[in-house]
């Protein structure tokens, strides 16, 4: 991997009065809040060690830049696949702030000499800037890497020990800066060289379910939805001991009553097609309750697994005429392998976290 080091530009905490709306705000502001010094640009070109304290467990990882040929060489490795109207709305953004205001989350496998180094900055080192986040109760913290030696042991060690990482999260601004690069080069405008990446190591990620509702405007028939979930699996009643999905299964809320299917076994091809939201898509969505292309975006909601059961609930009750399905996770092997497969997995197949906030580190392309 070609990890680079960059000048960045940081929050100015004396100027923001409100963070949360600062966050919340500074993708489609950030010229504004650049202009009125809401952001401190750095002088030195530096990688980050980079901590987050959140309810979902503690992270490390490092924010820098990685040179956009790992893309085209295959070295950073998407696992869904992108929408084009996404992909054209970032370029617009990128094009006007001429900034990338978030990085690419990805996950790798850490070499032990990296983990060692982040621990020893961390632990030794007052940060550079702490952000305290009141209404997620989250702590994001970053330590300055400006020392040519410390900056080329990093660089060394992604070269030398790591061959590839894996987007997380991201998978949008990924094609659009590539697209773009290629773009503004041919039109001799300006044009991002680097992908402003925070690398969390797998040990840490954590990956949750990301669970769906169907909506229509008129009532679900309980008898009928049974009847059609059981020609894509064995679907049964749960009792009041609700448990956790576990792979090959999927389960359905009707009304407030629960279900686990269990997929046929004619359903799956493949190992690498076997995951449980491919069968959901396949068999439910298009078959046994035939919603075409055009209606998904409109009758589909996704709700993060991170809310648990209680959450999908919460957005059932919300919703007239609504079925729940809560999915399994996809585990760490089943990424990667899907990943390198070339059989990418659809969007909103995968919640990841740590999560990262538009703003916090910012990688201007042109002075």
């Amino acid at each position: 991997m070609k990890l680079k080091p960059f000048k960045a530009h940081i929050p100015n905490l004396k100027k923001i009065e409100s963070l949360d709306s600062f966050f919340s705000s500074v993708s489609e502001n950030y010229l504004d809040k650049y202009a009125s010094k809401k952001f401190i640009p750095q002088d030195e070109e530096s990688i980050f060690v980079y901590k987050i304290s959140s309810p979902t467990g503690t992270y490390h990882g490092l924010i820098a830049t990685n040179d956009v040929e790992d893309i085209k060489e295959g070295n950073i490795v998407p696992h869904e696949t992108t929408l084009s109207f996404k992909e054209n709305r970032l370029k617009e953004l990128l094009n006007r702030r001429q900034a990338q205001i978030k990085p690419i989350l990805c996950a790798f496998e850490c070499p032990q000499s990296i983990m060692d180094f982040m621990n020893q900055i961390t632990t030794s080192q007052d940060a550079f800037l702490t952000i305290n986040l009141e209404w997620t109760n989250e702590v994001h913290q970053l330590w300055q890497i400006n020392r040519r030696e410390d900056i080329n042991l990093l660089v060394s060690s992604f070269s030398q020990d790591v061959p590839e990482v894996f987007i997380a999260d991201g998978h949008h601004r990924v094609t659009s800066i590539l697209q773009l690069n290629e773009e503004n080069r041919q039109s001799q405008l300006p044009s991002p060289d680097g992908l402003l990446t925070v690398y969390i190591p797998f040990r840490e990620l954590k990956i949750f379910d990301y669970n769906r509702i169907l909506t229509r405007e008129e009532h679900y028939e309980r008898e009928w939805v049974i009847k059609r979930l059981n020609e894509a699996g064995d679907l049964h009643k749960m009792t009041d001991d609700l448990y956790p999905p576990t792979p090959g299964t999927i389960q359905v809320c009707i009304g407030v009553t629960w279900y686990e299917l269990i997929w046929h076994k004619t359903s799956i091809d493949d190992d690498i097609r076997e995951l449980d939201v491919d069968l959901f898509n396949q068999f439910i969505v298009m078959e046994a309750l035939d919603i075409g292309d055009t209606e998904r975006k409109h009758r589909i909601t996704y709700i993060p697994g991170i809310h648990g059961r209680e959450g999908l609930m919460r957005a059932m009750a919300a919703s007239n005429y609504s079925l729940g399905f809560m999915f399994p996770p996809i585990s760490k092997e089943q990424l990667k392998m899907r990943a390198r497969s070339g059989h990418p997995l659809p969007p909103k197949s995968t919640w990841f976290e740590p999560r990262i906030k538009n703003g916090l580190v910012v990688y201007p392309y042109i002075d």
